[in-house]
């Protein structure tokens, strides 16, 4: 797979330059905007392809899969599963305890949290997973600052946008 430096500036136009306000305020919660803003996104990708010379036969699926997976993943805001799902594989650590005497797993929940405490060579670990109704805005917990949560998200989102436009456009050419 190769990311190139004009699939970024295209990723770019398509994502914030012709973005309006109107897409960029409705596209998570009406499917009309998200799909208009998926067909701008689109479009300097097309140029991209033409400029390229891709022939039309083998330019129009990678073009629909760079439109169809931008449409869903904005729409339903699919980035914040993957902050989420991230941070839930790898649970913080709290504190470590010697002392504690404890199977080897024991799953609880807090009002906030699920609560994960394991053994291993003696000392007992207590670890903590948001739960998603703490996240479901960004995937991260409403505890965090908003502009970190925010920033971590878009640049979450930007990511899979990248990978997904170079997987078309290398694998679908």
């Amino acid at each position: 797979m190769f990311v190139t430096a004009d699939q970024i500036l295209c990723h770019l136009v398509g994502d914030y330059i012709l973005q309006s306000s109107w897409m960029a305020s409705k596209k998570t919660s009406q499917s009309f905007p998200a799909l208009v803003h998926a067909v701008f996104y689109s479009m300097p990708f097309a140029v991209m392809l033409f400029l390229l010379r891709v022939p039309m036969s083998k330019s129009w699926i990678p073009l629909l899969v760079i439109s169809g997976t931008h449409f869903i993943i904005d729409r339903f805001r699919l980035a914040r599963y993957l902050c989420w799902g991230k941070d839930f594989i790898a649970p913080k650590i709290l504190k470590v305890n010697t002392s504690i005497k404890v199977p080897n797993v024991i799953v609880g929940r807090t009002e906030t949290s699920k609560v994960l405490e394991w053994r291993e060579e003696g000392k007992t670990y207590l670890g903590r997973n948001y739960l998603w109704s703490m996240c479901s805005k960004t995937g991260y917990p409403d505890t965090n600052p908003v502009w970190l949560s925010t920033w971590l998200l878009i640049i979450a989102d930007n990511t899979v946008h990248i990978a997904i436009n170079a997987l078309a456009i290398w694998g679908l050419t």
